[in-house]
């Protein structure tokens, strides 16, 4: 496996991980009625997601995979200092949308948002961790990997910012 491989796996995967998540919950939490065919009552934050969900409940299905052809764009073709934040914003973002739906309805519901958002936060932390030093660089993480200047190993503090 390629250094750009490696680097695409270790960003993609929680993102997208969280994703399906954030999906699959969406359906799971929709209203009874909403499973008897009345579409109408389709419950989501996101006003793009609830006119999908208003339509038919398997256009859940292309949305997440075009969000998440959009979602490896932004992280492995874009200038760092983008890919970084939106690395962030992504795994924040599908964390709240995800344990939002066992808050609300699920008898445990805070216990499992702090045990899941804990999880999620050292995860990210650790994948994130190395590329630090990228935040402001303008070249693209997947072309700093070719060059070697994302080496996870190395110590970022040792080396300048880009």
């Amino acid at each position: 496996m390629t250094a750009a491989q490696k680097l695409s796996l270790r960003l993609l995967f929680l993102p997208f991980l969280l994703a399906a998540f954030d999906a699959i919950a969406t359906l799971y939490y929709q209203p009874g009625d909403y499973w008897n065919g009345n579409y109408n009552d389709a419950s989501d934050g996101n006003p793009i997601v609830l006119i999908a969900l208003r339509i038919n409940p398997l256009l859940i299905i292309p949305g997440t995979l075009g969000w998440l052809i959009i979602t490896w764009f932004l992280i492995c073709h874009t200038a760092a200092w983008i890919a970084l934040r939106s690395y962030v914003i992504l795994i924040i973002g599908h964390t709240i949308g995800g344990c939002g739906w066992l808050l609300r309805y699920h008898s445990h519901g805070a216990e499992l948002y702090a045990v899941i958002a804990t999880v999620v936060l050292l995860i990210a932390s650790w994948v994130i961790y190395p590329f630090l030093r990228h935040w402001s660089a303008e070249g693209t993480l997947r072309a700093m990997s070719l060059l070697g200047k994302t080496d996870v190993q190395e110590n970022p503090r040792s080396i300048q910012t880009a």
